[in-house]
């Protein structure tokens, strides 16, 4: 076997080096957009509360509810609740309630029986077209605690019926950066047991041109009204009012004005104008914000507002319209924390034809309201406070401080020796609560607290002051898990049983206990 020697030749060797070429390259100008695209949204105007999120779940509503409960005072409430559940074109709601009990003193019962239906539909996800029809009649007594000598021989007896019907129809469906409006109409018929009734029809007109990222604004209503006592009465009242938003780095600021045309209302007739500039700054971002401006307007008054705000008036009581001729307000708004907020805002307000209540001279269980034909001044302290706790416990509380300044009291255009704003008080406070436990329990309260106020007749003989009163409320539920959509609850009202007086002579229902339950359909 030879042995091999491998012998490599020599490499031939190139003696050029290669060179590198630099070939430009042209790079495309390249483009690059997207095109928006708004998903259809519908929006609802539901009886019901909102669904309730909790860690990205979408709780179930429910259909529909009955509800029942009983108590002292022959205390009855019976409720009956229907509604379709989600769906993206059609909502519709039925209400039927019926409440009625006995007062504090012999013939002082009440009732208040109620019927509502709410419908709306969404036509191509962008056209909302609504409307809302009901009826209620409540009835009470005049069971002011005088003398009987002070009580005419005539019924204590009275009754309210009002029926009403609106219509809406609204662009919610409007692409981003689009006008967007809200069209209605509505009529409210309302009568008393003595057939003083009151025919109210109503147009209304909302619009909201954005321009850039600001948007300019426009809010028009005409109301004709018509009232009828002994003779008959026409009332009108046409207001416009039109104003630019927009941003200016940490400020958002509204320019705008407001006009006011009531006719029918000796007293009032006439063009009103004024300024409406609001102005926010925000100090600390999410946190703090300071806000101010100056503001106006005219502020109808009807039979059927004044008889809901205090039953126990005259049959055929004069009707002005408030006419708010001058507010300066400011304040701040913000949070401690994202569980948090609070606001304070002061107001200075000058106002005509602000009423009050007196009692009537000719039967002094019923009041008539007055209206100060000269300038009312009212200073205003306003303050709200809400904290959540956690999920299961939240708090709120509001405050109000009010100093009247009356100049110039009429009673059917005679003028009247009182210089005290009778009926409204000084101060209110408010706190409520609740507490939940594992979405079973719920303990829950309130507690207000409203200062003195004056009262009197129309000769002004004997001005009195209500004492101040404090009335507290308590109840708590628990939710069968085992019986889904069923609760039993207790309510504890006037829990320290002062029979204090809201309007004068007139003491309100003393402790109070209720019972009953509610299941909701799933």
């Amino acid at each position: 076997m030879n042995d091999i020697k491998p012998k490599l030749a020599d490499a031939v060797k190139i003696d050029v080096t290669p060179v590198q070429e630099n070939i430009a390259v042209q790079k495309p100008q390249m483009t690059y957009t997207t095109e928006s695209y708004l998903l259809p949204t519908t929006v609802y105007k539901s009886k019901i509360q909102p669904a309730f999120i909790k860690k990205d779940i979408l709780h179930e509503l429910n259909k529909s509810f009955v509800k029942g409960d009983f108590g002292n005072y022959g205390n009855l409430y019976l409720e009956a609740f229907y509604n379709t559940l989600r769906n993206r074109t059609d909502l519709l709601s039925v209400d039927l309630k019926h409440w009625s009990g006995d007062g504090p003193v012999k013939n002082s019962g009440f009732s208040d029986n109620v019927i509502d239906l709410y419908g709306s539909h969404i036509i191509n996800a962008k056209y909302d077209l609504g409307g809302d029809i009901g009826f209620e009649r409540t009835a009470n007594h005049f069971y002011a605690t005088i003398p009987d000598s002070l009580k005419p021989n005539t019924s204590d007896y009275q009754a309210f019926d009002d029926f009403h019907a609106k219509a809406h129809f609204a662009n919610t469906g409007a692409d981003t950066g689009k006008l967007r409006y809200n069209f209605g109409i509505g009529y409210d018929g309302f009568q008393n047991y003595y057939k003083t009734s009151e025919n109210d029809i109503t147009a209304s007109l909302m619009a909201d041109e954005p321009l850039n990222t600001n948007d300019i604004v426009l809010n028009a209503s005409y109301d004709y009204m018509n009232y009828k006592t002994e003779s008959s009465i026409n009332r009108t009242l046409l207001k416009i009012d039109a104003g630019y938003r927009f941003k200016a780095g940490i400020m958002r600021l509204y320019l705008g004005f407001k006009t006011a045309g009531d006719g029918g209302d000796s007293n009032t007739s006439a063009f009103h104008f004024y300024p409406d500039l609001n102005i926010n700054a925000d100090l600390v971002d999410k946190y703090l914000s300071v806000f101010g401006g100056i503001t106006g307007g005219m502020e109808k008054n009807t039979f059927r507002q004044l008889a809901y705000e205090n039953p126990f008036m005259v049959t055929a009581p004069e009707l002005r319209n408030t006419n708010d001729k001058f507010e300066l307000f400011g304040g701040l708004k913000g949070s401690f924390s994202s569980s948090s907020s609070f606001l304070l805002r002061a107001a200075f307000i000058n106002y005509q034809n602000l009423y009050f209540y007196v009692e009537d001279t000719t039967d002094r269980r019923k009041f008539v309201p007055v209206y100060d034909n000269g300038t009312t001044t009212l200073i205003n302290l306003h303050g709200e406070l809400g904290w959540t706790f956690s999920e299961n416990l939240d708090l709120n509380t509001k405050i109000d401080f009010n100093n009247y300044t009356v100049s110039k009291l009429e009673f059917n255009g005679k003028p009247l020796p009182i210089e005290k704003p009778f009926e409204r008080p000084g101060f209110e406070w408010m706190l409520t609560g609740n507490y939940k436990i594992e979405n079973k329990i719920v303990f829950g309260g309130d507690v207000f607290f409203v200062g003195s106020r004056y009262a009197t007749d129309l000769t002004e003989k004997n001005i009195v002051t209500l004492k101040p009163f404090v009335d507290a409320n308590a109840h708590i539920s628990y939710a069968f898990e085992n019986i889904p959509g069923f609760k039993v609850f207790i309510e504890l009202n006037n829990i320290f049983g002062n029979q204090y007086q809201v309007w004068d002579n007139y003491p309100v229902r003393g402790f109070q206990v209720v019972g009953g339950a509610m299941f909701s359909f799933l």
